[in-house]
């Protein structure tokens, strides 16, 4: 060593000289864990590796499980399930046939939410056109004239399908000029009498189902004044005495033998 002899009045430093140092292996220092780490941190010397595993097991492996066979048998094809079909979007657009049922691509007629191949637009019975108008009837289209014919109501007197003008009286239907008198045939243009479910006008009525006058034999129309005496229909100018032909229908009177008596022959005999 070498001792230096300046007096500076402070102890002598001795400086260590490097040939004569001796060598000596450095000094780790102690791992000090991190602020707020749970676990020191571990040397790499000290930490233990295992080999990596094979993904693939081979042959002669304990551990390896046989293959499940598919569902129906290794060579099964796989088959996939069917598609339900769905329309097109043109298809959803096109309208379909009333009639035959198929879809309209060309012109056709429409009514009511429905439609129909121009020529298919016919009456049920006749195949008639129909672009004049139709009547329906469970969903079958018929022209006025067959409409009429089949299912149209019909005169009570000839029976026939009535396609105009009509009368309905007595909850019957009528042609025009088939509503007559059932006696006579004399047409009812005005107004008429019934019996029995029966049209009659007023001169047949009146002939037919009206007292007939005790005085007078002369049928009593409804609209003539009348009056009942003696059991028997009178017109009222009808009653009078038998004796002296005196009017009585205004008053009172007597009788004798069933004849009507005024007060001044009430005691005559007859």
């Amino acid at each position: 060593a070498v001792v230096s002899t300046q007096s500076t009045g402070k102890a002598p430093v001795f400086a260590a000289s490097s040939a004569n140092k001796p060598k000596s292996s450095p000094v780790r220092p102690p791992m000090v864990p991190l602020v707020g780490d749970a676990i020191p941190r571990v040397s790499a010397d000290t930490l233990k590796t295992e080999p990596k595993k094979s993904l693939i097991a081979s042959a002669d492996s304990p551990n390896t499980e046989p293959k499940k066979p598919l569902i129906g048998g290794a060579d099964t094809p796989k088959t996939e399930p069917k598609k339900p079909l769905i329309a097109s979007p043109m298809s959803l657009l096109l309208p379909i046939c009333k009639a035959c049922k198929s879809e309209i691509r060309g012109a056709y007629v429409g009514s009511q939410g429905r439609a129909w191949h121009s020529e298919h637009f016919v009456c049920s019975a006749c195949s008639g056109d129909l672009s004049g108008g139709f009547k329906e009837i469970d969903e079958a289209l018929f022209c006025g004239e067959c409409f009429f014919k089949h299912h149209g109501e019909k005169c009570d007197k000839c029976q026939q399908p009535i396609t105009g003008a009509a009368v309905e009286a007595l909850g019957k239907t009528f042609h025009v000029d088939h509503f007559t008198c059932s006696d006579c045939d004399a047409l009812l243009t005005g107004g008429f009498n019934v019996h029995e479910g029966k049209q009659f006008c007023k001169k047949c009525y009146s002939a037919q189902f009206m007292p007939r006058c005790e005085g007078c034999s002369v049928a009593i129309d409804s609209l003539t004044e009348w009056v009942s005496a003696l059991d028997k229909s009178w017109h009222k100018h009808c009653l009078v005495c038998s004796v002296c032909k005196t009017k009585l229908g205004g008053g009172g009177f007597f009788q004798s033998n069933g004849k009507p008596l005024c007060t001044t022959h009430s005691k005559a005999k007859i």
